[in-house]
């Protein structure tokens, strides 16, 4: 287990555990200092390497993207190089298909970089580079353009980019070949003005995609069309139950491990997620239940490789929150565990390969 931070606070920077899936215990193995803010991670590809954002800002390129070689028997990552993401706090990435392009969205800049990715798992300057222009509604939180993540389609083909500071997810075409970016059939969905949408999420067997909005505390469905990448917004759903007073703070959306449930996380004074059950016809979702994490700040969760447990990373209160999951119902319960990590935000999980017997 992987674990991502922000180090304003007492964090070392990234740190590396055994998660015993049968067990939810956890033992600590090593830690990596000599990053800002890794606040958010992704695997390279066949795992054999982790890319971190570095978020921090200065003069409009002060983000960037680390390089790390991922020894899974030994636990521990050895720094290959890093590189400008392009614009100031970079806050999500990902790589692409063919594990030969990073993306990476710089939240205060309203921008956007692909970088290649060489046979050694170093990273190496920009192809492409693109910066959102305009402003939306909200006057303190969307007073420019505002990237939050950088979602590739199953089919490699798309890149999406929901932008929080102008109401719209950005859908571009990705040439794999060059590592260059352009706008698709369908440019872009705008949202409601003030809506906020942070995180898309595709269902990986129907032609549906989920939305997070964060500002108006909401989770909007979309039909994919896979030839042209376009959306076509078939519902919404709010994350809070009716009687509360938000606001919504939304950060991150999962699926269960089956695809039957999805879960959507709300910060600030509710702490607490959106459970759905998911139509498996339409995609559109009926609310199951809306329980406390049980901390403060869960700004990013997931699900163990099991699929038995969820990991709920409360930033502010310096620890993560181990619920069991039924699998039947969606429904989760405290487990009593927890893992005391100072800020922590993005996990990620790998299965030791089995031993070899000559």
């Amino acid at each position: 287990m992987i674990t991502g931070t922000y180090t304003t606070g007492k964090s070392d920077g990234i740190y590396l555990g055994k998660f015993d899936l049968g067990t939810g215990n956890y033992a600590s193995i090593s830690s990596v200092k000599g990053i800002k803010n890794p606040s958010f991670l992704c695997f390279g590809k066949n795992r054999q390497y982790v890319y971190a954002v570095s978020e921090a800002n200065g003069g409009g390129n002060g983000g960037k993207v680390f390089a790390y070689a991922f020894d899974m028997v030994a636990g521990q990552l050895k720094k290959i190089n890093e590189q400008p993401s392009g614009g100031d706090d970079p806050c999500h990435l990902s790589v692409d298909g063919t594990g030969k392009w990073l993306a990476v969205g710089n939240y205060s800049s309203g921008s956007l970089s692909v970088l290649p990715i060489a046979g050694d798992g170093s990273l190496g300057t920009a192809t492409d580079h693109i910066v959102h222009q305009g402003q939306g509604a909200d006057k303190t939180r969307q007073e420019a353009p505002h990237v939050h993540e950088t979602v590739f389609s199953a089919d490699n083909r798309f890149l999406y980019v929901p932008d929080l500071g102008l109401d719209r997810v950005y859908i571009y075409a990705f040439d794999a070949r060059k590592g260059k970016l352009k706008p698709a059939k369908q440019p872009f969905v705008q949202l409601k003005p003030a809506t906020g949408p942070r995180h898309i999420l595709f269902h990986p067997t129907m032609h549906v995609a989920y939305v997070l909005n964060e500002l108006n505390g909401s989770v909007n469905a979309y039909r994919v069309d896979v030839k042209t990448g376009s959306l076509t917004e078939t519902g919404s759903w709010p994350t809070l139950p009716k009687g509360a007073s938000g606001p919504a703070g939304c950060a991150e959306l999962q699926f269960s491990m089956d695809k039957h449930f999805l879960y959507c996380s709300n910060r600030y004074e509710e702490n607490s997620l959106a459970i759905y059950a998911i139509d498996g016809e339409s995609g559109a979702l009926r609310p199951v239940d809306f329980p406390s994490v049980l901390g403060r700040h869960p700004r990013y969760f997931t699900f163990d490789p099991s699929g038995e447990w969820l990991l709920v990373a409360n930033k502010d209160t310096d620890e993560i929150v181990l619920f069991r999951v039924d699998e039947k119902t969606g429904m989760i319960k405290d487990s009593g565990k927890r893992i005391p990590i100072p800020s922590p935000v993005c996990m990620l999980f790998t299965v030791r390969p089995p031993k070899v017997v000559n």
